[in-house]
């Protein structure tokens, strides 16, 4: 029997531990990445770009709540959203824009 050694990427890590070193980062608005993560987080969004899609909508929504804005220029950022989310087809998201 052959042993198995999964694939590494450019950065040496496999999939899963990419997946898994990628947690924190994922929490964090890209401007505090390290260099590290900038690289990790380049590497995730190219094998997995469902993830750079879920990432840029949490981000673009957190981004919506976190400036100051008037009521109608919010309504205006909200729609934008919740059409970014129709288009994802994300289960999760959408359930999160309906809840809104």
């Amino acid at each position: 029997n052959a042993r198995y050694y999964p694939e590494r990427l450019e950065n040496g890590e496999t999939r899963a531990e990419l997946l898994a070193r990628s947690k924190g980062l994922l929490m964090m608005s890209p401007e505090k990445w390290t260099g590290t993560q900038k690289e990790r987080a380049e590497i995730l969004f190219r094998e997995f770009p469902d993830i750079k899609t879920a990432f840029s909508l949490t981000h673009s929504l957190r981004m919506i709540f976190s400036q100051r804005c008037t009521k109608e220029q919010g309504a205006v950022s909200l729609h934008s959203w919740y059409s970014k989310v129709g288009d994802f087809g994300n289960k999760a998201f959408n359930d999160i824009a309906a809840a809104m």
